[in-house]
């Protein structure tokens, strides 16, 4: 073999071996991660998630982030008057409005799927890493509605006019929830190997849709909070 055609081998070496080096880089960063939540608290119930993430870019900054959560039935979720204003009577002597209907409402499951953005902080493939990120949050879910209907009577005790009220009946049925609104979220990941991660995330927002039975509800805060463990590909 004549120096030629070793200065030629060479030269293809030195070539090739940035795109070998950068090919073996790659396979060594993840392009996705998976994670189950061991743990996953909303401000329903308690539940369990699941959740895909799928970087953007070669330097792992920004990924596209589709987590699933579902919280567990409990009961007295939240509580609500349905009653018109003008069924409403004033009782005189505690100066206040009674309502001839009250309805209170009994979670009965509901899941979520916030599909958002997340942009990491820090140097890439780190042991610790930090990221922030917007979700856009839909919820779907079953309660229990039951409606409480009262007789409100007068009565006059020691020349004092007042209102008696006593349960006149109570009806249950199976209601459908939707909830729409935006999060927040942070989350802290720790690498345990090149592959499986642990982390907690935890976010914050606002409901702009909270309807139950086809009536809105009160807009609310929207909160968060899981333990994950993952792996990175």
């Amino acid at each position: 073999m004549n120096k030629t055609t070793l200065g030629i081998l060479a030269y293809l070496t030195s070539s090739l071996l940035p795109f070998v080096t950068h090919a073996q880089e790659t396979r060594q960063k993840p392009s996705f991660a998976i994670a189950a939540n061991v743990i996953h608290i909303t401000e329903d119930n308690v539940g369990f998630a699941v959740n895909y993430e799928h970087f953007l870019n070669q330097q792992r900054s920004i990924s596209l982030y589709l987590p699933f959560s579902y919280s567990l039935p409990v009961t007295n979720t939240y509580y609500y008057k349905r009653a018109a204003e003008e069924y409403f009577q004033f009782d005189p002597q505690f100066r206040t409005y009674i309502s001839p209907q009250e309805e209170w409402s009994h979670n009965k499951g509901m899941a979520y799927f916030y599909p958002g953005i997340k942009f990491y902080t820090g140097k890439k493939m780190s042991r610790v890493s930090y990221s922030v990120g917007a979700s856009l949050l839909a919820g779907i879910g079953r309660a229990e509605l039951a409606t409480v209907m009262y007789n409100i009577d007068t009565l006059n005790q020691g020349g004092t006019q007042y209102l008696k009220r006593t349960v006149s009946g109570t009806t249950t049925r199976d209601v459908a929830r939707t909830k729409i609104g935006i999060l927040l979220t942070n989350s802290l990941n720790i690498r345990a190997s090149s592959h499986i991660y642990t982390g907690i995330e935890m976010g914050l927002g606002y409901s702009y849709v909270n309807r139950q039975d086809g009536a809105n509800l009160h807009r609310g805060v929207l909160a968060q909070i899981g333990l994950k463990l993952g792996y990175y590909r």
